[in-house]
């Protein structure tokens, strides 16, 4: 794994463009799907895509021809190919096209393009290609006949691509329609098929490779069709061929193509002339046949020799020819093959061979290419695509660095062995290398050196920047003799000939070094050293041997690796080699293929702006490469507070298709979890991702910082680098056969095949060791220097030598690490039964993996078999000479550690139901034994359980059973078949309730893992979910395997332990392919899972813990102790809790205990998987910081055992002291604990009574010395990097009062105390506290928790103390603040600077009174009932303050309620507003523009209103010139709110969208939620606890819908975390009487106000009004319910009154009874949500109070001039004091005030008569006569869609102005009993 991480800002590049059209020759044919499911808007998109598609080409009947058809139930023939000869006529034929739908018969359109539209008399042409390109929404009507058609158009020669729209179609299907993989397109919807039109057009035109465009070859493939190929492999190998023949163009003039088959006798297919176009070529290849029968390799060569290149079957002379040999096995007879291949060789045919698979023979693959460099060998069928580059690029004689840069240095072996004749063969291979390449500056480089004696340079890399000169003076090099110091020419290359004073240029450029020479150096290990520098330099190094005396071995060292190896035979052989050294030197990523995973950082740190260029910069990048399965796969990852895979490596196959997402990738914002990203990138690396065992694997990280947890991100970056091998912790020792046997050279080769093993390794103490070498130099000089002793076989005294003493720690064993011996002989041992003993014996230690290999024939098999660790680490071969084809395999084998370093319990639960029928069952079966035989067995090791169920469980045997792996093989085939239903949850359970009981095998120590395969959903789904989760409680890692179409993907996320650990295979057949995915599942489990933390810790610490969710009553455990001693149940209590608070608490309460028992509840605490924060001391201060809202205020005595010392790893004095500080620092912060007993059940245990009495009397003195805390005039909050702001507040503080004691140190927060209870003393004791609030401020945990703490003082002091000051903007302010008034200290205005603002900040804070110090800083009372409520914008404040004054001024007695000043700060501003315009006798509303487009002026208008409405009259304005006519009759006329047309609209809603049944709705139109990401939370749902019922109910209709779907339920809970109202999707509120009467409900309601109001674009709140609601607050009344349950339709809707339930929600199962109306209303509400998280739809939020809905309600005007007028009710108020203007006060005719609903203050005060007036609501529609009926009244006041609201006001700051002298005193005034209109 290559781990690339770019830190800081990008720089974007030039990248290239996919070409966008063609000129050939072809004949298109477009079926278009017409069904249904299209639509005629989708078809008409369709029809343009076409459209837009011909417009690229050039029409006519030497040029490009079109059809199209139309197909649905029949096919509908659009025209023919001959139907129109231009683009303007192939464009008015489509537009043409009418949308005919139906059914979705695609086989009928695939026949009749194949039967009819190519045919002459339609115009197809036998020298164009013909390609069919397929576009359809879903899958067709008849599958089979589909494949059929689709086959039988593949074999006619069409070239066929598919695309797919949307998310219904079937990838299978599209595959197996196109002529390949592709050939496949898939975009999201029709709006983004212009997406891949450029794809699509470059796949219609065929385009050859560009290295291959020009190639004239004629080139033969001889293809084995013996029968051991099976069928599939067959096609595969035709796939390939097909594949590569597109990389050319096909014709008389370019290049031909022929196939020859074989089997036991030959069959010519076809000869190179054959075909001339490529289509047919293609369409002959798809329409050979299989003919089986044995490998008579010689008989197609020989006949190819005879015929394929006689001119009679278009053999050219003067072109290349070229055989391409394809087999997976030795021919019958071998030596008549080699005869036939050099009779080719002879005749200067160049002969490519491919082998496939181990039965392919090495030796006679060479001997069948014309020499080593044409001979290739892949693993298998599947990996034959990765040679496609290799095969191009030999066979068109492609320059593959044409166009790219390269910095070459030539080093020449200069040596007397050469001699001056060879000396010159090599300098005529540089020239003609040279001639190869552009040479210049911007081109390749190349530099040439000479080694002896000593080196000697001749030209550097810019020394000659023409082909002409550098040819020339390579021509002038002399030949200068003497020894071969190797070591002194690689030591010239890395000092000298690679600086940038010698030419070489940045990094970008690659760097390459070609050695050529005839020997060994003089000084191999000083060689081998200066070779290693070089590799570190990060230059590549090429070798080239030549003749028979070099080294092998030290070519390699000296190499980059083994592939830049090259040898020739002697030095006028060195020309073969000249392709292959032009392909390996120029080689570049693009060109092998890689899967790239970017994980990028979208963490709150980048900012949107610089998250965008991550995106462009990975989209730039991507453009610079081939993108495709056979190419390069890109995956991406974001992270920031988690990490998100946002797509896989095989969910995109296009290049524009990965472009369009990165578009509409989101930035998230949040921490900067680097180790998140990391993880997620890992899980692409798995096959099923679409990762390739063959292709580079490289992951790309780009983060601005630091990571959240710099040693959680070394560790995951570990993993990741990890899952390339070599990097892991192995200790390996190799045992060598050193017998006469083996000879001295085959020991030597022996030693050469180790040097390679051992590179493939990260060499060291913290990573690979092998023997006891700790650096891969040393180690392979080592290597080098081991000696051949000859002499007899005694293979058992080696094994007893590696198990006694090759790991001893003296020798380098590490306890940790896997432990590997690799066994090599050539013969049988001298002592079979000793060796046998002595294998059995190495193989029983722990961590001990055996490979055995076997060389030549002499082997005794049985013996290999039982020296190995088990039959699949035995390898042999033929001979000495083939051990390197041995060197990837054994490698992979090495570094399958998983299970080696840990134990690991792995249960396996088999679908044995009626649906898989007992073939598929066995293949079930044989998966488990593949997997089993992969792992060691044993009680140190792997152990197994195998279990089957259908319609009942049979479990076959336990963990325990068998210790060995061949009775567990035997054992598994003797699985019973069941049959019947699916019953998997009853499977699971079975695993819970005995397979992983320590009495059946389980191992404490060990990691347990369940595997459930499984084809079909559950019978029962609901007791599989809760099983599920019952059985992943245990601590379990659950991997759910499906299989098939009928799996239920939803239950198989809920089955598994996360999305990580689901597979899915296609079929039974395919199940093998998943093994190795499974096996890396489950290693990641063993190497991260943790035990969880015990529910109730053990009182004995060695006592195994209490997993999470287990209740069982286990000796030694509390939970043992209550049932055993005092008849309690855990398990019964945990059924019927009182309080489940382990969302935030990690704990639960329950019900009151029976009174007879000694204490009155439990409170159980079980710490969450996956906790980031596991630490002791967090642990605690969550014990007891859930303890504050559970006492409520009463004292009371707490008893608990001495918690967290038994799986946390820490000691009982470590524990016992951090609870005793915890608890005792609560205490003094108020904790209302009267006694915390800790109980020991330990007799006599003196060191903890020791320890507990020195803490007692520690925690004496200390609480002795806080009597004396100093106290503090203002204590300082804030971030220590905002010193400098802070450092100015107090200088101007202290210089306005001296004598001021202020509190500004930065906290120092030890994580190992309880820092808090410092705070909370400082505080508490302090007069003012002030938070000084910016962007570092909300960074920081502890600022954010010292605020709150600041809140609690403020409760408990009883004052408002608390003065925020907002100092710098803050782009997203953390809920909390947001509920708090502050104090706006920000430089905002003209003639604003930051010392006036300091200054005017520090007059408000010295306004305190001066007597107690202990004033309330907003100068307001709390009782005071205002006569008046200015409601304005704060974007006009200047008239608001001159009405204002105008008030004070005439009417001193009168209470005004301005907010500026009558908002407290440190209060909640949204409830100040509410409430306040609740109790007002008048709002005078200041109209303007910036009013109008303000979301809080519009809620307080509309508040107003509401009340007017209701018999209030509050509501008045300020206007122009003279009332308008509809305030002339008020009482009459104001009625804005219809809520009875309301309720008729929500009806409207349920009638349109539901069908009504029996007791419940079922939606019309069904739909289906994708799988959701499980880290998100996605529903929070606050609630009171009478409406509770209601609340399960919504639950159990979401995680039924969508079982990902993760909610959070706050119910009657005081204290409660709200983190979660601020990060959930989405908020459900249940509004009734009881949730409004709740200060912390209504606290999480205003928060739930504020998400709504801040994300205006998307609806965050949904409203459910449950019941009745009071009179006030008003304001509850006008909020946009989503659902109410007081609309009369509900009632009487169903013919049953209930509907009953089975729920298996996370903590709630059993059968529940509703009310059908309620549970129908909760259906819709679930609905509603669903359809907006899954992106169905977008629903637009409401204003959170709403407008009135009737037309011409009363609106006012903009301000012009001041004008109230008020009544004359109170005889105390002089109404003639009130300003009249001049055209109105003298006038008698102009109109009077309305006359008020109510005129005296007893008819204000009484109270509605319900039945006559009730007060009118959204669950109360008014009466008939309450309607406006004034056709004049005027428009409504609402925010316009067009004009959006331009203000935000979710916190309206509080002036930081000093009030004048008549506003400070107000608060001292009696309220007026005037009323004002």
């Amino acid at each position: 794994m290559r781990l690339l991480i770019l830190l800081g800002a990008i720089a974007a590049g030039v990248w290239s463009q996919v070409p966008a059209g063609c000129r050939s020759k072809l004949d298109i044919v477009f079926l278009l799907d017409a069904s249904y499911s299209e639509g005629s808007d989708n078809f008409k998109k369709q029809v343009q895509f076409v459209e837009n598609f011909v417009n690229q080409f050039n029409v006519g009947p030497d040029a490009a021809q079109f059809s199209v058809i139309t197909f649905a139930t029949s096919v509908h023939n659009e025209f023919y190919l001959n139907t129109y000869s231009t683009v303007s006529g192939v464009v008015s034929g489509i537009q043409k096209i009418s949308y005919r739908p139906g059914a979705t018969y695609t086989d009928k359109a695939l026949s009749y393009a194949q039967t009819v539209s190519f045919q002459p008399q339609h115009g197809g042409r036998p020298d164009a290609e013909k390609i069919v390109i397929v576009l359809t929404d879903g899958q067709s009507s008849s599958h089979a006949n589909t494949l059929t058609q689709a086959q039988a158009l593949h074999a006619s020669g069409a070239e066929v691509i598919a695309v797919g729209i949307g998310n219904s179609v079937s990838n299978s299907e599209l595959e197996a329609i196109a002529s390949d993989s592709n050939h496949v397109f898939q975009v999201q919807d029709f709006d983004l098929l212009n997406t891949i039109q450029n794809q699509l057009t470059n796949a219609a035109c065929q385009q050859a490779a560009l290295h291959c465009q020009s190639a004239v070859a004629d080139i033969v493939f001889a293809v084995d069709s013996s029968s051991s190929i099976t069928y599939t492999d067959f096609s595969k190998q035709t796939l390939f061929i097909k594949n590569l023949v597109r990389q050319y163009n096909v014709g008389s003039n370019e290049t031909q193509f022929s196939v020859v088959s074989f089997a036991s006798r030959v069959h010519p297919e076809f000869s190179l002339n054959k075909y001339p176009s490529k289509t047919q070529v293609v369409g002959a290849i798809s329409s050979i046949r299989h003919h089986l029968g044995s490998t008579h390799t010689e008989d197609a060569l020989n006949y190819i020799a005879n015929n394929s290149f006689s001119s009679s079957n278009g053999g050219r002379p003067g072109v290349d020819q070229w055989v391409i040999v394809l087999t997976d096995g030795e021919s019958t007879t071998p030596t008549e093959t080699a005869a036939a291949a050099d009779r080719l060789h002879k005749m200067g045919i160049k002969v490519i061979s491919i082998g496939i698979g181990k039965g392919a023979n090495q030796a006679e693959l060479e001997a069948i290419a014309t020499d080593p460099q044409h001979v290739y060998r892949v693993d298998d069928y599947d990996a034959l695509h990765s040679l496609m580059m290799n095969i191009e690029t030999t066979t068109c004689g492609y320059n593959a660095c044409h166009g790219n840069k390269a910095d070459i240095m030539f080093l020449l072996d200069s040596s007397a062995s050469e001699g001056a004749t060879n000396f010159q063969h090599q300098l005529e291979f540089v020239q003609n290398f040279t001639d190869k390449f552009d040479i210049g500056p911007d081109a390749v480089q190349i530099g040439l050196a000479t080694f002896s004696t000593k080196p000697h340079g001749y030209f550097w890399l810019n020394t000659y920047q023409n082909k002409t000169d550098l040819v020339n003076a390579t021509g002038y090099v002399p030949y200068l003799p003497g020894s071969t110091f190797t070591d002194l020419g690689l030591q010239f290359a890395l000092n000298e000939s690679f600086t940038t004073a010698h030419g070489a240029r940045d990094a970008s450029v690659p760097k390459i070094l070609v050695v050529l020479t005839d020997g060994q150096s003089t000084d191999p290990p000083a060689t081998a050293v200066m070779a290693d520098q070089l590799h570190r330099a990060g230059i590549k190094v090429i070798t080239i041997g030549i003749g028979q005396n070099v080294h092998k071995s030290e070519l390699t060292v000296i190499a980059t690796d083994r592939n830049h190896v090259f040898t020739a035979t002697d030095f006028k052989s060195l020309s073969t080699l000249q392709t292959d050294l032009q392909l390996e030197t120029c080689r570049k990523c693009g060109d092998k293929p890689a899967d790239i995973v970017f994980v990028l950082d979208a963490s709150g740190s980048e900012g949107v702006e610089n998250f965008k260029k991550e995106l462009n910069f990975t989209a730039e990048f991507i453009k610079g490469f081939q993108v495709g399965p056979q190419h390069v796969q890109f995956g991406l990852v974001t992270f920031s507070n988690y990490g998100r895979s946002e797509f896989y490596f095989n969910t995109y196959k296009d290049l524009q298709s990965i472009l369009h997402k990165l578009e509409t990738i989101n930035y998230s914002g949040g921490s900067t979890h680097t180790e998140s990203g990391l993880s997620s990138a890992k899980f692409h690396f798995y096959s099923h991702h679409g990762a390739r065992p063959n292709a580079q694997k490289i992951a790309i990280v780009l983060t601005d910082g630091q990571s959240y947890s710099t040693s959680r991100t070394i560790q995951k970056a570990n993993d990741l680098k990890g899952m390339e091998c070599g990097s892991g912790l192995s200790d390996i020792v190799f045992l060598l056969d050193s017998s006469g046997s083996e000879t001295r050279l085959n020991f030597q080769k022996m030693l050469t095949f180790v040097q390679d093993f051992t590179r493939q390794f990260d060499i060291g103490p913290k990573n690979a060791q092998i023997g006891v070498a700790t650096d891969k130099t040393a180690l392979l000089a080592a290597i080098s220097g081991i000696p051949y002793d000859a002499g007899a076989t005694y293979t058992d005294e080696g094994l007893q030598y590696a198990r006694t003493y090759a790991f001893l720690p003296s020798h380098g064993g590490r306890a940790n690490a896997s432990r590997i011996v690799i066994v090599m002989t050539d013969g049988q041992s001298m002592n079979h039964a000793n060796t046998q003993r002595e294998a059995t014996a190495l193989k029983s230690q722990p961590n001990m993996k055996v490979i055995a290999i076997g060389i030549g024939s002499g082997v005794n098999t049985q013996e290999l078999n039982s020296i190995a660790s088990d039959p699949q680490h035995v390898f042999t071969v033929a001979n000495f000479d083939v051990l390197n084809k041995l060197n990837s395999e054994l490698t992979f084998t090495s570094c399958q550690t998983c299970g080696f370093i840990q134990t690991a319990d792995i249960i396996f639960a088999v679908d044995s139901s009626g649906s898989e029928g007992p073939v598929n069952f066995q293949k079930q079966l044989d998966f488990v034994q593949t997997f089993v035989r992969d792992l060691p067995v044993g009680p140190n090791n792997v152990q197994f359980s195998v279990l089957s169920f259908g319609s009942t469980v049979q479990n076959n045997f336990y963990l325990n059973q068998f210790s060995d792996k061949r009775p567990i093989l035997d054992a598994i085939q003797q699985t019973d078949n069941v049959g019947g239903s699916t019953q998997t949850g009853e499977a699971l359970q079975y695993i819970r309730e005995h397979n992983i009981l320590s009495a059946n095998g389980a191992r404490s120590n060990s990691s347990l893992f369940v595997i459930v395969l499984t084809d079909g959903a559950s019978t029962d789904r609901a007791a599989t979910l809760t099983q599920a989760n019952l059985l992943k409680a245990t601590g379990a890692t659950v991997v759910a395997v499906g299989v098939g179409s009928g799996v239920d993907k939803a239950e198989l996320n809920s089955i598994a332990s996360d999305p990580n650990h689901v597979f899915n295979a296609q079929n039974f057949d395919a199940l093998q392919t998943l093994k190795e995915d499974v096996k890396k599942a489950a290693c990641d489990g063993i190497n991260t899972t943790m035990v969880a933390v015990p529910s109730t810790t053990p009182f004995v610490p060695s006592t195994s813990p209490i997993v999470l969710g287990d209740y069982s009553n286990a000796r030694g455990t509390l939970i043992g102790a209550l049932f055993a001693n005092l008849g309690i149940s855990t398990r019964e209590l945990s059924k019927d809790k009182e309080m489940d608070l382990r969302t935030h608490y990690s704990c639960w309460l329950s019900k009151p205990l029976p009174p007879d028992l000694p204490f009155g509840r439990l409170l159980c605490f079980e710490k969450t998987r996956g906790c980031s924060d596991n630490s002791l001391e967090r642990q605690i201060r969550d014990i007891f910081k859930v303890l504050v809202p559970l006492l409520k205020n009463q004292s009371t005595t707490i008893i608990t055992p001495l918690l967290s010392t038994g799986n946390q790893h820490s000691d009982e004095i470590t524990v016992l002291q951090s609870i005793v500080t915890g608890a005792i620092s609560w205490i003094q912060a108020g904790l209302p604990l009267k006694k915390l007993k800790i109980v020991l059940y330990e007799d006599n245990n003196k060191e903890l009574n020791s320890k507990f009495a020195k803490l007692k009397q520690t925690h004496l003195k200390s609480q002795r010395k806080r009597q004396a805390v100093k106290e503090y005039d203002i204590f300082l909050m804030h971030q220590p990097t905002d010193a400098t702001i802070v450092s100015s507040l107090k200088q101007n503080l202290l210089a306005k009062n001296d004598k001021l004691s202020i509190y500004y140190d930065p906290s120092k927060f030890d994580q190992k105390g309880v820092w808090q209870q410092e705070i909370f003393d400082l505080m508490m004791g302090s007069k003012r506290i002030v938070p000084v609030l910016t962007p570092n401020f909300v960074k920081s945990d502890e600022c954010l928790e010292m605020f709150n703490m600041a809140i609690c003082c403020t409760r408990r002091k009883g004052k408002d103390f608390l003065v925020p000051l907002y100092f710098e903007t803050i782009q997203i302010i953390p809920v909390s603040i947001s509920l708090v008034q502050f104090l706006d200290c920000r430089v905002r205005k003209e003639g604003d600077t930051p010392a006036l603002k300091m200054e005017s900040v520090c007059t408000r804070l010295m306004l305190t009174e001066t007597e107690g110090g202990e004033s309330n800083v907003s100068q307001a009372d709390d009782n005071v009932n205002h006569d008046v409520f200015i409601s304005y914008a704060h974007k006009d404040p200047k008239q608001a303050q001159l009405l204002l004054d105008e008030f004070e001024k005439q009417y001193p007695d009168m209470e005004v309620f301005f907010d500026r000043q009558d908002l407290k700060v440190g209060g909640m501003w949204q409830k100040g507003l509410y409430y306040s315009l609740d109790t007002v006798k008048c709002v005078v509303a200041l109209v303007s523009p910036s009013y109008l487009s303000s979301v809080v002026c519009q809620e307080e208008f509309n508040i107003a209103i509401y009340r007017s409405q209701n018999k209030a009259n509050v509501a008045s304005w300020v206007k122009a010139n003279k009332r308008p006519n509809y305030c002339s009759n008020t009482a009459s006329k104001v009625a804005l709110f219809d809520f009875k047309r309301m309720s008729e609209i929500r009806k409207k809603e349920v009638y349109d969208s539901y069908n009504i049944k029996t007791n419940s709705v079922e939606r019309k139109s069904s739909f289906s939620v994708p799988p959701l990401d499980q880290s998100e939370n996605h529903v929070v749902v606050s609630v009171s606890q009478n409406d509770l019922s209601l609340a399960t109910s919504l639950l159990y209709q979401l995680e039924k819908k969508s079982p990902d779907i993760q909610t959070s339920l706050i119910v009657d809970r005081t204290g409660t975390d709200l983190k979660c109202l601020q990060t959930s999707q989405k908020i459900v509120v249940f509004l009734s009487k009881q949730y409004l009467e709740s200060p912390h409900h209504l606290e999480e309601l205003f928060i739930s106000i504020i998400r709504q109001r801040n994300e205006r674009g998307r609806k965050v709140l949904y409203l459910c009004q449950a019941s009745q609601l009071a009179d006030k607050p008003s304001f509850a009344h006008l909020l946009p319910t989503d659902i109410n349950l007081r609309d009369p339709f509900w009632n009487g809707m169903f013919t049953e009154s209930t509907k009953t339930v089975k729920l298996s929600l996370r903590d709630l199962q059993g059968s529940f009874t509703y009310r059908s109306q309620d549970f129908a209303a909760m259906t819709k509400l679930a609905d509603d949500i669903l359809l907006e998280i899954a992106g169905l739809t977008q629903a637009k939020p409401s204003p959170i109070i709403v407008n009135g809905i009737q037309e011409n309600s009363a609106v006012p005007l903009e301000l012009s001039q001041c004008l109230v007028k008020m009544t004359d009710t109170p005889q105390s108020f002089d109404n003639s004091r009130l300003p009249r203007t001049a055209d109105e006060s003298n006038d008698p005719n102009k109109e009077q005030a309305p006359v008020p609903l109510q005129s005296s203050a007893r008819q204000e005060d009484a109270k509605p008569d319900r039945e006559h007036a009730p007060v009118t609501s959204p669950n109360d529609p008014p009466p008939e006569d309450t309607k406006s009926k004034d056709p004049d009244t005027a428009p409504e006041l609402t925010t316009s869609p067009n004009n959006p609201p331009q203000e935000s006001e979710s916190i309206p700051p509080v002036s930081d102005h000093s009030p004048s002298k008549d506003a400070r005193t107000r608060s001292e005034k009696k309220s007026s009993s005037c009323n004002i209109l």
